[in-house]
């Protein structure tokens, strides 16, 4: 006897597809009318964070050298334009292996690519956010809030500067719903599918927010296991197999990834400092919670009225508007048991959000695996984000149940569309100046520079001297963004960290922690005081712009054929190129990239090399410090000049 299909209306579609359409056509709509100027406006997100931009000096940057490479039809595992060359498949924060960065930086314009993917970020975790929502049998309407109020939460909007954890983000709803596949069906369907949601998160490139999703994936996965063992204990023995198969499963989908970042990191000064200091700096103070009510109380970096001290604004921002939280007090209020699960979730989260201000983040950060390779405890607030969602959801649905008994279906339509409306002009107002806009033709354009350099015959490395320094600048001659951009779009004429990929320029530092130890000694600037060793000879400085023999001798040796400086420099050995609003210098005595050397220096360490290359080898730069190696013998011949073909460029040396 043949079962009988869903039962379909006139348009042949069943009458739940029909009821949803609706609402899912009015979420999308409702999430991308903010996202108008980016898709068809041609402006650009310009998030700043002080001291520079992660999303223009790092995120962006990365994701143009890949979809450099792969029109060029190779795929990179090594940058060579930043330091003296960095891994690029081992730098997590590039996301090397996301397949919609993959296929949208490599066919589209690296702006456009970035708004769309942006777009596509919000798609994803309004759509996830609503699928998890009906799958826990939530009506459209309240379906569609949650969307909406995930998608647009405070925590999407001021990341946007983190592509790799606005992606990871995104993907959380997915990963959640893909797990309660496997628990409905006990273990027995549902497993690749969830390996596959965890493998794209983990491809994101954000170790946090997967460890976050992991986490999460694991409670649930406990609350649902004594009702398994109650069935039997095979039953809750094949869950606990199926998750924990598709968690390994989507690890072994990403080891080719995985394995050079692990790598990587213990080559990298990320993993000195696990201590308690390090997992919660920048913290969320209690004050900050302000910021889910009235935000403005609170102030921020982008409207040059933040009040806090030794945090981070953007970090801190969580504001989801107020209807949610009214909403999820009614759904608590009403006894909805999917509000008081979320609810829970989401107390449970603030806790950790708030970091050293409370014990359970200590608990957690000295009983849970993992913790403690973390930092930044208000990175939890996605959870808190989503977990609102879900109970403001459950809230609303309890109240639209009442209303139905009293009021026709249509108005109770109108009502709750006009709640969606409501609640996007609300976040609206507080979103907008953390999402600053401009044109985007005007960062397209890469300044003098690279004419100036190349017009001089310079092909290697260049340093620029006050990098962040500049940035912080700009940030007060504009008052955060109060006063426009003009300040940041003269910054952007120079390039800092990872920003002179853009226009193909290499350069000695690089804005980024995963950076290798030994390199950071010499050249990374960002987050100096986390470096145990610090080997940079003092700079020139406005009131002293000397180059010292040291720091001569250090760009002969790290192939530094031009220096940019906000300030004119005193040295006689370099030669002034142009003064386009900031000197650019030539230097004479850079070293090339390669050369043979019959001579060198045998040392025991780092710290011995840097002594004798920076005080009795200032005057020999082209003598390496070599490790591991004894002195060559004194008849040693000199070095030949023997041309070298390094990077397809002759060399001599």
């Amino acid at each position: 006897m043949p079962v009988a299909g869903p039962r379909r209306g006139a348009l042949g579609y069943p009458p739940a597809m029909r009821r949803s359409l609706p609402w899912a056509l009015l979420l999308a709509a409702a999430v991308a009318v903010p996202l108008l100027p980016l898709l068809f406006g041609g402006a650009i997100v310009v998030q700043h964070d002080i001291w520079v931009s992660d999303l223009l000096h790092a995120n962006i940057p990365y994701r143009l050298f890949l979809g450099r490479c792969l029109r060029a039809g190779d795929f990179p595992t090594w940058m060579p334009g930043v330091y003296s060359g960095s891994p690029f498949l081992a730098q997590v924060e590039a996301g090397a292996l996301y397949p919609p960065h993959l296929l949208l930086y490599a066919l589209l314009d690296p702006f456009v690519a970035t708004n769309l993917a942006m777009a596509l970020d919000f798609a994803l975790a309004a759509a996830g956010a609503w699928a998890l929502a009906r799958r826990a049998g939530l009506r459209p309407e309240s379906a569609a809030f949650a969307g909406l109020v995930f998608a647009w939460s405070g925590f999407m909007v001021s990341h946007l500067r983190h592509l790799n954890m606005h992606a990871a983000a995104a993907w959380l709803p997915w990963v959640l719903l893909a797990g309660e596949r496997v628990i409905a069906s006990r273990g027995r369907r549902g497993g690749p599918l969830l390996a596959l949601a965890l493998a794209v998160q983990l491809a994101a490139g954000h170790p946090q927010l997967s460890y976050i999703t992991g986490l999460l994936l694991a409670g649930r996965t406990l609350v649902a296991l004594p009702g398994a063992a109650r069935r039997s204990r095979a039953e809750a023995a094949r869950l606990a197999a199926a998750v924990g198969g598709a968690t390994a499963l989507s690890a072994a989908l990403l080891a080719a990834q995985l394995v050079p970042v692990a790598r990587f990191t213990a080559a990298s000064y990320l993993h000195e400092d696990h201590s308690w200091a390090f997992a919660t700096a920048f913290p969320f103070r209690w004050a900050d919670l302000l910021v889910f009510v009235d935000p403005a109380r609170v102030g921020s970096m982008e409207t040059y009225d933040y009040r806090g001290v030794g945090s981070l604004p953007w970090g801190n921002y969580g504001y989801l508007g107020l209807a949610p939280l009214a909403l999820a007090a009614a759904g608590l209020a009403l006894r909805r048991r999917l509000a008081w699960a979320w609810g829970a979730v989401a107390l449970l989260a603030l806790l950790l959000v708030l970091g050293a201000n409370t014990p359970v983040y200590r608990l957690a950060w000295l009983a849970v695996p993992g913790m403690r390779l973390f930092r930044f405890p208000n990175r939890w607030l996605v959870v808190v984000s989503l977990a609102v969602a879900l109970a403001a959801a459950a809230g609303l649905d309890a109240l639209l149940d009442r209303l139905r008994r009293r009021a026709a279906p249509r108005l109770v339509g109108l009502l709750a569309a006009a709640l969606l409306l409501g609640q996007l002009a609300d976040v609206s107002r507080f979103h907008r100046p953390r999402m600053p806009l401009d044109e985007a033709a005007a960062w397209r354009d890469p300044g003098p520079l690279p004419g100036i350099l190349r017009d001089a015959g310079v092909t290697g490395y260049l340093t620029l001297l006050e990098e962040f320094d500049i940035w912080e600048r700009a940030f007060h001659a504009a008052r955060g963004f109060l006063d426009g951009v003009a300040p940041y779009r003269a910054a952007w004429a120079l390039p800092i960290g990872h920003s002179g990929l853009r226009s193909g320029l290499a350069s000695t530092s690089g804005y980024t922690r995963m950076t290798a130890a030994r390199t950071a000694a010499f050249w990374e600037r960002y987050n100096r005081d986390a470096l145990g060793a610090v080997h940079q000879p003092p700079e020139p400085t406005r009131d002293d712009p000397t180059v010292g023999p040291a720091r001569r001798s250090l760009w002969a040796r790290g192939a530094v054929e031009a220096v940019i400086s906000p300030f004119p420099l005193r040295d006689d050995r370099l030669e002034l190129l142009a003064v386009p609003g900031f000197w650019v210098y030539r230097n004479p005595d850079a070293l090339p990239r390669a050369w043979l050397a019959t001579r060198w220096r045998a040392v025991a360490d780092l710290d011995d090399a840097a002594r004798w290359m920076l005080r009795d080898g200032v005057g020999q730069p082209e003598v390496p410090a070599v490790e591991g190696l004894a002195e060559p013998p004194a008849d040693a011949p000199e070095a030949a000049a023997l041309p070298l073909d390094v990077g397809g460029r002759e060399v001599e040396g």
